[in-house]
């Protein structure tokens, strides 16, 4: 009695149940990480799920209660039960308030989890969890990536329609009028026990001067990040999964400059970014005024970024395709080659899954298509701003500060495009200024294609 007492609380404080399954094979297992685990632990064995011949080729078995082990462990690490979690529940309609976010263990496992098993696989799974209602681990507070999430899209609306230049400040609290003070033959209000209040007594601690932040721009552990704070967030997500590569000297980089038919271009200020005067229109990482060398590391994602054949007029159009040549090494921001998302069975790196969720949903809106249907001047403001960040505060683990970013193109798929901070002078344009500054590309003048715009279009 005393043994099965004892494996009935092991079973228990584990959070699932032994079941006597036999073996499982990696075929039956089609979650990457999980039929790893099989074939890094398992051997030749019948499974008796499939009940695939021992013999078979690259076929490999653990017992299904130490698959159930990583499978229970990353399930109790991500849900708990919603009673255990507080979920309120209304007993006259007979069920939890919050519905939308509870789940039995069927639902759990096949529909909000999704194991990709065998179906007798996920059925054995299902018999050796608990017959309990689940939900996510800490439901009262935000999750990492709902934080971060959250935070990020606060922020992207602020800075389109709130502020443009004082988001970076925490908000000022309002000052409190003063309490006036009691007359002597005040008498006090008596202090009342719970008892009196019907149930415990909650106090609530009131702002006073010390407080530097209005409390809705206080940032606990479980709460959206504060626009304020949102650039510095990124950044440290950024900096921890070290998001930065080496463009060498001596590499390529392409840019285009779509022109009416009869002009003729051949110089770095002609096909280069163009001078300060000359940025009047905002980009997607920069505001107007504020120049910047837009290309791609390949011809063909440069031309598409560019040239749009649909676009009225464009058959009366050429196309330049330059070639510019790097001088030094650039530290560049490189947002094509993100983490992978690792498994919530992943003990060694599941803690990673908030920020790389967050990274890539990041990324994603930094990219998207923009029309430019004259709204481009607010939907480009929250890139904008970031570019700023990274260009200005933003600094790599070694100390070094950033000299651009590469991005996946909108236009073309697999494509990268690249905006450096470089200016026209730094690509060689004439100068008059005293100290110039330091010529970081240089045009390749041999090299510069001229394509008719009509003819494009028929190769669409």
């Amino acid at each position: 009695m005393g043994r099965e007492k004892d494996r009935w609380i092991e079973e228990e404080e584990r959070g699932w149940y032994s079941t006597s399954q036999g073996l499982v094979c990696n075929q039956c297992v089609d979650d990457p990480y999980l039929s790893k685990f099989i074939t890094e632990n398992g051997e030749p064995g019948e499974c008796a799920f499939c009940e695939t011949d021992a013999e078979a080729a690259e076929t490999l078995c653990v017992p299904f209660d130490a698959l159930m082990d990583v499978i229970g462990d990353g399930i109790n690490w991500a849900y708990s039960s919603a009673d255990d979690e507080g979920q309120p529940y209304e007993t006259a309609e007979g069920g939890y308030i919050f519905s939308e976010s509870v789940f039995d263990t069927y639902d759990l496992v096949v529909e909000e989890i999704g194991l990709d098993v065998a179906d007798a696989v996920r059925q054995a799974v299902i018999d050796a969890l608990p017959a309990q209602m689940w939900c996510r681990s800490g439901f009262w507070s935000l999750s990492r990536d709902e934080a971060l999430r959250f935070g990020w899209q606060s922020f992207v609306e602020k800075v389109k329609y709130q502020t443009r230049f004082l988001f970076t400040l925490p908000e000022r609290k309002h000052a409190a009028a003063p309490t006036p003070k009691p007359s002597s033959n005040t008498m006090a209000p008596p202090v009342r026990d719970a008892d009196d209040l019907g149930g415990p007594v909650v106090r609530l601690r009131m702002p006073d001067d010390s407080d530097e932040f209005a409390p809705d721009e206080q940032m606990d552990d479980g709460e959206s990040i504060p626009a304020y704070r949102m650039l510095d967030s990124i950044g440290e997500v950024v900096e921890r999964f070290d998001l930065t590569r080496t463009a060498q000297k001596g590499e390529l980089l392409y840019r285009v400059r779509v022109a009416d038919k009869g002009l003729a271009f051949s110089t770095v200020s002609e096909l280069g970014p163009p001078s300060r005067e000359n940025a009047r229109q905002p980009n997607r990482m920069s505001p107007a005024g504020i120049v910047m060398f837009y290309g791609a590391l390949d011809r063909a994602t440069a031309l598409a970024e560019t040239f749009q054949p649909d676009r009225s007029g464009a058959s009366n159009k050429n196309v330049w395709i330059a070639r510019f040549k790097v001088l030094r090494d650039l530290t560049l921001l490189d947002l094509t080659k993100l983490p992978a998302v690792p498994s919530m069975f992943d003990a060694d790196n599941r803690h990673d899954r908030a920020d790389i969720l967050f990274l890539r949903s990041f990324v994603r809106d930094l990219v998207q298509p923009i029309e430019r249907d004259g709204r481009e001047h607010i939907e480009y403001v929250p890139t904008q701003i970031v570019t700023e960040y990274f260009r200005h505060r933003f600094r790599t683990e070694s100390g070094r500060s950033l000299d651009g970013i590469l991005y996946r193109s909108s236009k073309r798929r697999k494509g990268i495009a690249c905006v450096l901070f470089v200016d026209s002078e730094q690509c060689g344009a004439p100068t008059d200024r005293w100290s110039p500054p330091e010529q970081v590309l240089a045009l390749v003048e041999d090299q510069i294609e001229v394509l008719d715009g009509a003819a494009e279009i028929s190769k669409e």
